[in-house]
């Protein structure tokens, strides 16, 4: 093999690599670009060298993206970050309407948003007029879409 053959060639295969790279470790693009920098660069140093090694290399590189994409592809639908067909992780907020008329202490500061616990559970919460301390007893008045309104239980 001449030695005008060996540059172009290893920087073809660094390429086709950083590719199927991409697909295996997700880099935010940066071994794309690298990928496509030596890509670009075997080839016109391909070109140089012959028509038919240019070729090759262009060839090399348009069966090569396609594979790397579609192995990407199929890893990720094995991860968790894609949902699978039929599964539920997904579980839309219900209204809170059973909440009004309970009464429970908050948890954080009421500024005017915070936490309370109502029924031995947690919820986010909003104070209707003032702000309220952690440890205030509170009684929830309304629930708007999916805000709950609480307002301090006077003592008395």
């Amino acid at each position: 093999m001449p030695k005008v053959m060996v540059l172009p060639l290893v920087l073809l295969i660094i390429g086709i690599a950083m590719f199927f790279l991409e697909a295996l470790i997700p880099s935010m693009g940066l071994l794309t670009i690298l990928a496509l920098v030596c890509s670009i660069t075997a080839t016109i140093l391909a070109f140089q060298v012959s028509t038919t090694f240019g070729v090759i290399c262009v060839i090399a590189i348009a069966v090569s993206v396609p594979l790397a994409v579609v192995l990407f592809f199929k890893l990720m639908a094995k991860t968790n970050i894609v949902l699978k067909e039929g599964e539920k992780d997904f579980r839309p907020m219900e209204p809170k309407d059973y909440l009004i008329g309970k009464e429970g202490v908050a948890v954080t500061y009421l500024r005017p948003s915070g936490v309370a616990m109502i029924n031995g559970n947690r919820f986010d919460v909003t104070a209707e007029n003032d702000l309220l301390d952690e440890g205030t007893r509170i009684k929830v008045v309304s629930v708007e879409g999916f805000k709950v309104i609480v307002r301090e239980v006077k003592a008395g």
